[in-house]
């Protein structure tokens, strides 16, 4: 225990030896969603933060922070328990580090008009699904649980509010750049500083 109910789990590899890294990440993986599950049997809920092959101690202290630094964006975006590899969130990593003024800037330009929408959670739920179905119609819809043709009508509604279209790869990014930023920082920040 290093405090705070913070805890250090090292998994040590025979440097002799050549590792498939993906191989040693799944393993890695499986087991700490063992530990997870283990738990949450318990009525406990934790995160743990994952940061991979380290050469030497010199640079465990620098591992210890990465997987560290995981688990303070997971709390920072909202997401609960889990498993965080900081190899996988390094565009978060980015975007908290964003200058404040320019993030508020970036997030009331291209959200207010949503955000003022009576759907707005229907909308931002729509950009996320649209962006994490790669941008695939029936896919998007299924994961919504909605019709095709209402994902349509909704992406319509979001480029009417935003002036951004979501079917053209750039501006959806921006979209979801700006979505990412809001729950970085919580949209009431937002408001106070426009």
């Amino acid at each position: 225990m290093i405090g705070n109910s913070r805890y250090i789990s090292l998994c040590a590899v025979d440097p002799e030896k050549r590792y498939d890294e993906k191989e040693v990440f799944k393993r890695v993986n499986r087991n700490c969603h063992k530990v997870l599950a283990s738990f949450k049997k318990r009525g406990i809920e934790v995160s743990l933060g994952i940061r991979f092959f380290t050469d030497g101690i010199e640079e465990l202290s620098f591992s210890c922070k990465e997987a560290w630094k995981a688990i303070f964006l997971a709390k920072k975006f909202n997401w609960g328990p889990g498993v965080f590899d900081i190899q996988r969130l390094r565009m978060e990593e980015l975007l908290s580090t964003t200058d404040p003024t320019i993030r508020s800037k970036f997030i009331h330009d291209r959200l207010q008009n949503m955000k003022d929408a009576r759907l707005w959670d229907e909308l931002r739920d729509t950009v996320e699904a649209w962006c994490c179905s790669g941008f695939r119609y029936v896919t998007a819809a299924k994961k919504l649980g909605i019709h095709r043709n209402t994902l349509e009508y909704r992406l319509g509604n979001i480029k009417k509010l935003t002036g951004l279209d979501p079917t053209i790869f750039k501006e959806c990014l921006s979209l979801y750049i700006a979505l990412e930023l809001d729950r970085y920082v919580g949209y009431s920040d937002i408001l106070r500083q426009c």
